[in-house]
Protein backbone atom coordinates (compact mmCIF):
# COMPACT_ATOMS: atom_id res chain seq x y z
CA UNK A 1 0.00 0.00 0.00
CA UNK A 2 2.66 2.49 0.67
CA UNK A 3 4.93 1.56 -2.35
CA UNK A 4 1.42 2.14 -4.12
CA UNK A 5 1.31 5.54 -2.46
CA UNK A 6 4.88 6.53 -3.06
CA UNK A 7 4.74 5.42 -7.06
CA UNK A 8 1.72 7.57 -7.49
CA UNK A 9 3.28 10.59 -5.87
CA UNK A 10 6.40 10.10 -8.17
CA UNK A 11 4.23 10.05 -10.90
CA UNK A 12 2.65 13.32 -10.06
CA UNK A 13 5.65 14.98 -9.65
CA UNK A 14 6.57 13.82 -12.73
CA UNK A 15 3.76 14.87 -14.43
CA UNK A 16 3.67 18.21 -13.02
CA UNK A 17 7.72 18.73 -13.44
CA UNK A 18 7.08 17.85 -17.33
CA UNK A 19 4.43 20.45 -17.78
CA UNK A 20 6.51 22.99 -16.00
CA UNK A 21 9.01 22.31 -18.86
CA UNK A 22 6.92 22.95 -21.67
CA UNK A 23 5.09 26.37 -22.63
CA UNK A 24 2.38 26.21 -25.31
CA UNK A 25 2.04 29.47 -26.74
CA UNK A 26 -1.85 29.55 -28.54
CA UNK A 27 -4.71 31.72 -29.16
CA UNK A 28 -5.32 34.02 -31.70
CA UNK A 29 -2.03 33.04 -33.77
CA UNK A 30 -1.60 31.18 -37.15
CA UNK A 31 1.72 28.96 -35.56
CA UNK A 32 0.68 27.83 -31.97
CA UNK A 33 3.54 26.19 -30.74
CA UNK A 34 5.08 24.80 -27.69
CA UNK A 35 8.69 25.59 -25.99
CA UNK A 36 10.78 23.43 -24.50
CA UNK A 37 14.08 23.82 -22.77
CA UNK A 38 15.71 22.79 -26.16
CA UNK A 39 13.67 25.06 -28.35
CA UNK A 40 14.11 27.93 -25.63
CA UNK A 41 18.18 27.84 -26.12
CA UNK A 42 17.61 28.12 -30.03
CA UNK A 43 15.93 31.12 -30.02
CA UNK A 44 17.73 34.63 -30.18
CA UNK A 45 18.18 34.87 -26.50
CA UNK A 46 18.48 38.89 -24.73
CA UNK A 47 19.91 40.12 -21.28
CA UNK A 48 17.46 43.07 -19.39
CA UNK A 49 18.44 44.77 -15.98
CA UNK A 50 15.63 44.68 -13.53
CA UNK A 51 15.26 45.02 -9.48
CA UNK A 52 14.37 41.91 -8.64
CA UNK A 53 11.74 40.85 -5.65
CA UNK A 54 14.30 41.13 -3.37
CA UNK A 55 14.55 44.49 -3.96
CA UNK A 56 18.49 43.95 -5.91
CA UNK A 57 19.18 45.11 -9.02
CA UNK A 58 19.75 41.71 -11.41
CA UNK A 59 20.49 40.46 -14.91
CA UNK A 60 17.45 38.45 -16.40
CA UNK A 61 18.28 36.63 -19.63
CA UNK A 62 15.68 34.99 -22.23
CA UNK A 63 13.82 35.51 -24.86
CA UNK A 64 11.68 38.37 -26.22
CA UNK A 65 8.27 38.21 -25.35
CA UNK A 66 7.83 39.76 -29.02
CA UNK A 67 9.74 37.47 -30.60
CA UNK A 68 7.48 34.40 -29.05
CA UNK A 69 4.39 36.22 -30.31
CA UNK A 70 5.70 36.97 -33.48
CA UNK A 71 6.55 33.28 -34.51
CA UNK A 72 3.47 32.26 -33.35
CA UNK A 73 2.11 34.75 -36.50
CA UNK A 74 -0.04 36.92 -34.00
CA UNK A 75 0.27 39.85 -36.14
CA UNK A 76 -1.40 39.69 -39.67
CA UNK A 77 1.23 40.64 -42.27
CA UNK A 78 3.71 41.24 -38.89
CA UNK A 79 1.64 44.63 -38.51
CA UNK A 80 0.48 45.83 -35.64
CA UNK A 81 -2.17 48.41 -36.35
CA UNK A 82 -6.09 48.49 -36.15
CA UNK A 83 -7.70 45.68 -35.29
CA UNK A 84 -4.45 43.76 -33.99
CA UNK A 85 -4.76 46.99 -31.17
CA UNK A 86 -6.98 44.89 -29.24
CA UNK A 87 -4.71 41.89 -29.09
CA UNK A 88 -3.52 41.16 -25.35
CA UNK A 89 -1.18 38.37 -23.52
CA UNK A 90 -2.70 36.09 -21.64
CA UNK A 91 0.35 34.38 -19.00
CA UNK A 92 -0.71 31.38 -17.16
CA UNK A 93 1.11 29.66 -14.39
CA UNK A 94 1.31 26.44 -12.93
CA UNK A 95 -0.35 27.36 -9.88
CA UNK A 96 -3.09 29.01 -12.05
CA UNK A 97 -2.27 32.23 -11.88
CA UNK A 98 -2.88 34.58 -14.53
CA UNK A 99 -1.49 38.45 -15.73
CA UNK A 100 -2.35 39.96 -18.96
CA UNK A 101 -0.08 42.29 -21.05
CA UNK A 102 -1.52 44.26 -23.86
CA UNK A 103 0.48 43.67 -27.28
CA UNK A 104 1.44 46.93 -28.27
CA UNK A 105 3.58 46.80 -24.58
CA UNK A 106 5.66 43.90 -26.65
CA UNK A 107 6.09 46.36 -29.62
CA UNK A 108 9.00 48.24 -30.02
CA UNK A 109 7.29 50.61 -32.21
CA UNK A 110 4.94 51.07 -29.29
CA UNK A 111 7.27 50.93 -26.47
CA UNK A 112 10.71 50.84 -25.07
CA UNK A 113 9.91 47.89 -22.75
CA UNK A 114 12.09 44.63 -23.35
CA UNK A 115 9.17 42.35 -22.00
CA UNK A 116 11.04 38.78 -21.86
CA UNK A 117 10.11 34.99 -21.33
CA UNK A 118 13.33 34.93 -18.81
CA UNK A 119 15.18 31.34 -17.42
CA UNK A 120 18.07 32.53 -16.10
CA UNK A 121 18.84 35.30 -13.69
CA UNK A 122 22.67 36.86 -13.62
CA UNK A 123 23.16 33.62 -15.12
CA UNK A 124 21.92 30.90 -13.35
CA UNK A 125 19.03 28.77 -14.23
CA UNK A 126 15.87 30.74 -12.09
CA UNK A 127 15.44 28.50 -8.95
CA UNK A 128 12.70 25.73 -8.95
CA UNK A 129 10.41 28.37 -7.40
CA UNK A 130 10.34 30.92 -10.07
CA UNK A 131 11.28 28.77 -13.46
CA UNK A 132 12.08 27.29 -15.88
CA UNK A 133 10.24 30.70 -16.80
CA UNK A 134 9.14 33.32 -15.53
CA UNK A 135 8.05 36.79 -17.64
CA UNK A 136 9.94 39.55 -16.84
CA UNK A 137 8.95 43.09 -17.01
CA UNK A 138 12.16 45.93 -16.13
CA UNK A 139 10.76 48.67 -15.31
CA UNK A 140 7.54 47.64 -13.00
CA UNK A 141 7.14 49.42 -9.88
CA UNK A 142 5.26 45.74 -9.00
CA UNK A 143 5.94 42.19 -9.87
CA UNK A 144 1.94 41.33 -9.97
CA UNK A 145 2.96 40.69 -14.06
CA UNK A 146 6.11 38.74 -13.19
CA UNK A 147 4.63 35.36 -13.48
CA UNK A 148 6.67 32.49 -12.09
CA UNK A 149 6.35 28.71 -13.86
CA UNK A 150 4.83 30.44 -16.70
CA UNK A 151 2.61 27.03 -18.36
CA UNK A 152 1.29 29.02 -20.93
CA UNK A 153 0.99 32.56 -23.59
CA UNK A 154 -1.79 33.01 -25.19
CA UNK A 155 -3.16 35.60 -27.07
CA UNK A 156 -6.42 37.22 -27.31
CA UNK A 157 -8.60 39.69 -28.68
CA UNK A 158 -10.68 41.88 -26.70
CA UNK A 159 -14.46 41.73 -27.98
CA UNK A 160 -17.24 44.00 -27.54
Amino acid sequence: MKTRFLTAVALLCLTLCANAQTVAVSGDVTSPFKITASTFTAMKQITVDAKGHDGKDHKYSGVLLADIVNQAGALPNGKLSGKTLAKYILIKAADGYRAVIALPETNSEFNDKNIILADKEDGKLLPASNGPFQIIIPGEKKWGRWVRQVTGIEIKTAKD
